[in-house]
């Protein structure tokens, strides 16, 4: 639960992380909107370790579940929430 929180975080840069709406109803959709981000990139991140263990047995690489205990699809260390990278890809 803190690598999601910790993503969540990461993703909702505006404002600090602060949500400054006064009408709770606002406040909410802010909130709502942040976590199905952060679901979504999960998600994501999941699908792709997916594929990419596939792509991996393909190749002829053998390896046991195990192997994956410390791959999380929470995360995001190469996110750059402001949309640019400064380095090239």
């Amino acid at each position: 639960m803190e690598m999601f929180n910790a993503l969540a975080r990461h993703l909702f840069y505006a404002r600090r992380g602060e949500n400054w709406e006064r009408d709770r109803e606002q406040q909410l959709y802010r909130a709502s909107a942040g976590l199905i981000l952060a679901n979504a990139w999960v998600l994501r991140s999941a699908v792709r370790l997916t594929e990419m263990a596939g792509e991996l047995k393909g190749i002829g690489l053998r390896f046991e579940p195990e192997d994956f205990r410390h791959v999380s699809p929470y995360a995001f260390e190469h996110i750059v929430p402001y949309g640019a990278s400064t380095s090239s890809i």
